[in-house]
């Protein structure tokens, strides 16, 4: 599986994740240039996750801040094999 599987992957299981809790689908990217492979994960509204945004996070293992959370590459492989 490569990086860009992996990514599409834990996309679509933060979707299908926020979509059971009814909540509009969190902004998921691949990041650019030298943060290539990080995988961003930005509040729906850019300012500050909700707390079923947040919710969401926690149910899938994924640490946050106020408005971002991030996967380092190694991360991403590991959850993903």
């Amino acid at each position: 599986m490569t990086q860009i599987e992996r990514i599409a992957a834990i996309r679509k299981s933060i979707r299908q994740a926020c979509k059971k809790a009814g909540i509009k689908a969190l902004s998921v990217r691949n990041g650019a240039g030298t943060a290539w492979g990080w995988l961003a994960i930005w509040a729906d509204d850019g300012c500050c996750f909700t707390d079923a945004e947040k919710a969401v996070l926690q149910s899938l293992g994924i640490s946050y801040g106020g408005n971002y959370a991030n996967m380092s590459p190694e991360e991403v492989r590991r959850r993903m094999g």
